[in-house]
């Protein structure tokens, strides 16, 4: 038996010698931005390589070892599809594990490095890929599909998503968006920069089982309908039923590339009650197709909140793609058009991936009518509302860089509106304010933790993204933000979450609005926050009718080793906040932050000389120790 197995493995390693199995690291990426393609081809008599990043074909030379090889230098760094021509016979490189997923032959992937591109991975949180199956009782097999979910979808346990339906072309199989699309690291880097909204994305295979008819056919219409019934009667209820969605039109979407480009269209137009974002690659549909299938649908085209169409003025569908646009112009329907200098490539799909993905599911921020200059964005940061100026540019010209206020709101609620008059007293005199929840109460938690447990609302995950945001490039908040002035503050509960946050060395200062510790825990923070304190800490009050009264008062007490101020006016405990400009407690926070934050000598009047409080701001009890201890930076 022992010389048997001797025999077997002179065998195995004299053919191996024989036929050279050796395997060439390929493609090679040259630090000067070349490339190098090599095989290992001893007895072939010509070897091109072929890629879309080049016209035509290149010859490769082979040395004496019987390696092939050629240089080039893509005109830009992006992933390209990729093969060798061996003696006339199309192959993949085979020293490259990056494959494009198709029905009939998988080109090679060349992936050129660039920082900047969307398609990089970087070291930030990462969403997940699930493989799946399913039941299909349109096309009476089973199915499979890709599906990802964003980074938070593991931890934000209680938290519903929207639904991306992301379909592929003719030929490309239920994989090509995700390997070769790049769907998952594309909407990760989007998310990660504030740019796109977390979401759920399905990416089904097209193919319908019954051919792919030319786009300009009616049979074309025929198996677009096919797969209308596949998505809304056996993908969706999948979905569904075993993710965490969000189920209304308003939370799902639909695009593709080419042939999915048309499903895309088709399933959206036909399914109006269902889907409220559209998005077009490549693709078309005829004029008697929408007079057949959709007669209505002037009115019904209307009903989307985006319809979006990308193609490229070299691409062969370019000019019916044109018509199409110009159908929905006769129809008065309104949409967004892109027109690149690509063509029919993974390249220019990947661009408008990323183009409607930064609008899927996300309200314009627009000025508001009540505070004008102001915006009120509760998409951008999950859990959080955003109050900014409109204008961020312009206020950073007039103002400077501009310091954060982050915000827990009374009883330790998701609804931020009843601030909105501070707020925006703030965001005009150049800050920018995140309080937690959303404008309109519809964030319930911020998630739970890897326990289970509902985890509290943590100031500093807003902290963590504005810093990132500043220095993003392409963030709305790029060399834009006062990283260094940062507050923390809140109003009753809420100011117990500031508390919570206020050991942070990031925290500037802290401002408790009508609220004390006392020898209570709330909010994440306990009495022994207090000592915790590393910074300039201000408590507004209410008076003796307020409930935090006595907490603060004895907060005061024992706080000794920073500098500390307490203004107490007879408002009671909701203060003055709905009001113009926050009221008189709206005025003082302001003041206070003007001197901390931007160092405004005259703001420090109110908090230094008793004279001038008296009488500009009558009705005061003011108490502080600590005040000469405080330095502007």
């Amino acid at each position: 038996m022992k010389q048997l197995v001797i025999l077997c493995c002179i065998l195995v390693c004299s053919l191996a010698q024989a036929q050279d199995l050796r395997v060439i690291n390929s493609p090679v990426i040259n630090a000067d931005g070349t490339v190098t393609f090599q095989v290992n081809a001893p007895k072939a008599k010509r070897v091109d390589v072929k890629g879309q990043f080049m016209s035509g074909s290149t010859s490769l030379k082979k040395n004496a070892e019987g390696i092939w090889s050629a240089t080039v230098k893509p005109a830009k760094a992006d992933i390209y599809p990729y093969n060798f021509i061996i003696d006339g016979v199309t192959v993949a490189d085979p020293g490259n594990p990056l494959l494009f997923p198709n029905e009939n032959f998988k080109s090679s992937l060349l992936e050129m490095p660039d920082n900047e591109a969307l398609y990089t991975v970087h070291a930030i949180p990462h969403g997940k890929v699930h493989y799946c199956s399913y039941k299909s009782h349109v096309l009476n097999q089973y199915r499979n599909m890709v599906v990802y979910t964003p980074a938070e979808y593991d931890t934000h346990t209680n938290k519903q998503y929207p639904v991306f339906y992301l379909v592929s072309g003719t030929t490309d199989t239920e994989e090509t968006w995700f390997k070769a699309g790049r769907a998952n690291t594309i909407l990760d880097n989007l998310i990660e920069r504030g740019k796109a909204e977390p979401m759920i994305i399905v990416m089904p295979y097209g193919y319908m089982n019954n051919g792919t008819p030319r786009p300009s056919t009616m049979e074309a219409a025929e198996m677009y309908d096919t797969f209308a019934r596949e998505l809304t009667e056996c993908i969706m209820p999948y979905i569904e039923k075993n993710y965490r969605t969000l189920p209304d039109r308003d939370h799902r979407a639909i695009a593709g590339f080419s042939r999915g480009g048309g499903q895309s269209m088709f399933t959206a137009l036909k399914h109006i009650d269902k889907f409220a974002w559209l998005g077009s690659y490549s693709a078309y549909l005829t004029p008697e197709v929408m007079e057949k299938h959709f007669p209505n649908l002037s009115e019904e085209a209307k009903q989307l909140k985006m319809l979006w169409f990308g193609v490229g003025r070299k691409d062969f569908l370019y000019q019916d793609v044109v018509r199409n646009q110009q159908y929905f112009d006769d129809n008065g329907i309104p949409y967004q058009s892109v027109a690149t200098e690509g063509s029919h490539t993974w390249m220019h799909a990947r661009f408008c991936l990323a183009e409607t993905l930064q609008q899927l599911f996300r309200e314009t921020i627009t000025e508001s009518e009540k505070f004008p200059g102001v915006a009120i964005d509760d998409h951008s940061l999950p859990g959080f509302t955003i109050y900014r100026p409109f204008d961020l540019p312009a206020a950073v010209e007039r103002e400077g860089r501009l310091p954060v206020l982050v915000f827990g709101n009374g009883a330790c609620t998701h609804y931020s509106a009843d601030y909105a008059p501070m707020f925006a007293e703030l965001v005009t005199n150049g800050y920018i304010v995140m309080a937690v929840g959303s404008k309109d109460g519809k964030i319930k938690t911020r998630g739970r933790d890897a326990s289970g447990a509902v985890k509290e609302d943590n100031l500093l995950d807003a902290v963590d993204w504005i810093n990132k945001q500043h220095v993003t490039p392409g963030s709305d908040y790029y060399g834009l933000v006062d990283i260094f002035h940062i507050a923390a503050a809140g109003h009753s509960c809420g100011g117990a979450q500031a508390m919570a946050a206020s050991y942070d060395p990031r925290i500037t200062t802290t401002i408790l609005h009508n609220a004390g510790m006392g020898d209570m825990s709330m909010g994440g923070a306990t009495p022994k926050s207090l000592k915790e304190l590393h910074a300039p800490i201000l408590y507004l009050i209410g008076g003796p009718e307020d409930v935090a009264y006595f907490n603060a008062a004895l907060d005061f007490e024992r706080i000794n080793h920073v500098p500390v101020a307490s203004a107490n006016y007879a408002v009671g405990h909701a203060g003055t906040y709905k009001q113009p400009q926050g009221g008189i407690l709206g005025k003082v926070t302001r003041m206070w932050l003007d001197w901390l934050l931007k160092g405004k000598k005259e703001a420090s009047a109110f908090f230094l000389n008793a004279d001038f409080r008296d009488k500009n701001y009558p009705g005061c009890e003011f108490e502080s120790k600590g005040m000469e201890k405080i330095e502007i930076k």
